[in-house]
């Protein structure tokens, strides 16, 4: 029997495809499950990042006593190269995450103030007062080398996102808690996904002289070969 056409394309084909958009539209199909259809990869094999879940879900009940499901979490599509999650749970802050370095390694800030004080959460781009939320970064101990020499003013003007002092206190803290090492040895993080009052911008290095990490800041149009952001996939 011949096959209906229409135009060059048979006709069940074209079927198929009102039936694809159809459950794309109604979220029956979802747009990461075509995208993996269309690298011939299998769109319903539960995501490699599962396993960060788990781990996030083991770090939060060691570090902060706090039993919870994180599989409901959105997880943004990777990108190639920012390989480690970062899953930011709600109600906490910089002063919480602050706190919790300073009691199991040691941690000094430039202010007396409590940090939530001084953060400007109105040009925070991203809040976990919010909800709970994730995003991805590069897997690198330094902050980002493509990023040096580049203030938060330039960032701002390349829409580069990048990461906040939270998002940096936190991972900080899950780095230390897999590898019991810290992050930031040799170079200062630009935290310029955050502002302190006044627009100045959080920084996080860790001092080995003294074995403790640091939280400072510098101005919005400050820039240095080791000042560096790290760049968020959200």
């Amino acid at each position: 029997m011949k096959k209906q056409m229409v135009g060059e394309v048979p006709g069940n084909v074209l079927g198929m495809l009102a039936d694809l958009l159809h459950k794309i539209q109604h979220g029956v199909i979802t747009v990461q499950e075509l995208a993996h259809f269309l690298k011939r990869e299998n769109p319903f094999e539960p995501p490699s990042y599962h396993k960060f879940i788990l781990e996030w879900q083991k770090f939060y009940q060691k570090i902060f006593n706090i039993t919870i499901d994180l599989s409901q979490v959105r997880i943004p599509e990777p990108k190639q190269g920012f390989n480690w999650l970062i899953i930011m749970l709600q109600g906490l802050t910089a002063q919480k995450l602050y706190d919790k370095c300073k009691v199991l390694f040691g941690a000094w800030k430039w202010t007396d103030r409590i940090l939530d004080e001084v953060l400007d959460q109105t040009k925070s781009v991203r809040n976990p007062a919010n909800g709970t939320y994730a995003v991805w970064v590069r897997d690198r101990v330094e902050a980002d080398e493509e990023l040096k020499n580049k203030s938060a003013n330039d960032l701002q003007k390349a829409n580069i996102q990048s990461i906040t002092l939270e998002e940096c206190l936190l991972l900080e803290l899950f780095y230390w808690w897999k590898t019991e090492k810290h992050l930031d040895i040799l170079n200062w993080t630009l935290c310029a996904g955050s502002r302190f009052d006044g627009g100045r911008v959080p920084r996080v290095h860790w001092f080995g002289y003294y074995d403790q990490l640091g939280v400072d800041w510098c101005s919005s149009d400050c820039a240095s070969d080791r000042l560096r952001a790290r760049e968020v996939v959200s």
